[in-house]
């Protein structure tokens, strides 16, 4: 949902950037600079998050409005008799659609994770466009990472089976089965790192290639653990 969220407010602040420079011409240095503060309240906003926040890969909301409220000024920005210093600051963020362009996923992943990755966490290549991600959040609050099964379409994923538990942080996967119309086996391989020796385990998880179903029921049939 967040990166459906982030692409919507993207366009939008790109389209409402375009309307802005052809009507903003005559807006007044007053106007503007009341605008400018409350772009820069989502830039005090963004660090204080920095700051405070416990899950370092929890999504930042403020940087998506921060760099959505600086896309639609730079509309403005050019148009009014402002400092040429800030119609600079300003034409930066315009730099964003050209990222857009090039990539619409890595964009939509910086403007959520301040990052210009690919993918939204750590991420393993299973076959073809399918592979598995580590979860931002865990519905129950310890310590097990949770991976979920993805399907990339283009700019779009598509969650296949979420709560994936693999005994540990995976180093590495290996796929046994893989039948991309119903199921399939991956063997993950965790490790644990002492003074005196390093324990290397594995578990294979079966997965099902079939997008949840409308009654909430997710199948995860078989774990075996070495």
């Amino acid at each position: 949902m967040s990166f459906y969220i982030a692409i919507i407010l993207f366009i939008s602040a790109v389209v409402a950037g375009v309307i802005t420079m052809i009507v903003g011409k005559n807006i007044s240095k007053e106007r503007f600079t009341l605008l400018a503060a409350i772009h820069g309240m989502f830039l005090f906003a963004f660090i204080a998050s920095i700051l405070l926040r416990k899950d370092a890969s929890a999504f930042n909301y403020f940087f998506l409005l921060f760099i959505c409220s600086g896309l639609v000024l730079s509309g403005i920005a050019w148009r009014s008799g402002i400092f040429i210093g800030l119609k600079i600051y300003f034409g930066i963020f315009a730099l964003t659609v050209g990222m857009f362009i090039l990539s619409p996923s890595r964009l939509v992943n910086f403007l959520l994770t301040t990052k210009y990755t690919d993918t939204l966490g750590e991420s393993f290549h299973v076959t073809e466009n399918f592979y598995l991600e580590r979860q931002n959040s865990n519905k129950n609050q310890d310590d097990m990472p949770r991976y979920k099964l993805i399907r990339k379409r283009g700019i779009f994923h598509s969650s296949l089976q979420r709560d994936l538990e693999f005994g540990g942080k995976l180093d590495s996967i290996k796929v046994l089965e893989f039948d991309k119309s119903s199921l399939g086996l991956i063997r993950g391989y965790t490790s644990s790192t002492t003074y005196v020796s390093t324990k290397i385990d594995s578990s294979d998880v079966e997965v099902s290639t079939k997008k949840k179903s409308n009654d909430g029921l997710q199948y995860q049939l078989r774990k075996k653990h070495y």
